[in-house]
Formats: structure tokens, C-alpha cells, sequence
């Protein structure tokens, strides 16, 4: 947390929510339950995450990048000084 915003924090906090989008009505569930977030700052930022990335992350055909390839970008974020 002391090395995202607070809208990141909540995005990762909450998308399992926002993923359930997707499967909720194959379980009996209300897949719109992300709905009640409707007012947060970040809810439009977290359904582009889930369907532009997360969900994506599932199909096991997709072309993932290894993680190397995301290191110069994780160590640009883990340099920075921590938000207190």
C-alpha cells in the first residue's frame, strides 16, 4: 500500500467484486453486485482493469509476458518513497 495511490489500493482491494461480473450468473449469483460501488472514484479505473487485464489473465491460450519484462516497471515503483 505505502507504494500505490489510494485508488490502486482500492481497486485491488475490491476487484474480486468486479470479477464476479463475469461468472456470478454461472453460480447463481448477481453478477452487477460491483454496481454498489457505483459512486467510488475508482470504479470505472477497476472494471478497465478486470476486463482489459484480470480477466484475461484466465485464458491459458493468452500471451502472457514473462515477468522479467515487467521488472524495470516494478523497480521503478519499489524506488519510490513509500506514501506514509
Amino acid at each position: 500500500r505505502p507504494y500505490v495511490s489510494p485508488e490502486n489500493a482500492w481497486m485491488i482491494e475490491n476487484h474480486e467484486v468486479f470479477q464476479g461480473y463475469y461468472f456470478n450468473n454461472f453460480i447463481g449469483q448477481d453478477r452487477n453486485e460491483r454496481d454498489k460501488f457505483k459512486e467510488h472514484p475508482a470504479f470505472e479505473q477497476t472494471i478497465i482493469f478486470c476486463d482489459r487485464w484480470d480477466q484475461l489473465s484466465f485464458d491459458p491460450n493468452y500471451d502472457t509476458l514473462s515477468i522479467s519484462c515487467f521488472r524495470p516497471m516494478l523497480e521503478s515503483i519499489f524506488s519510490r518513497e513509500p506514501r506514509l
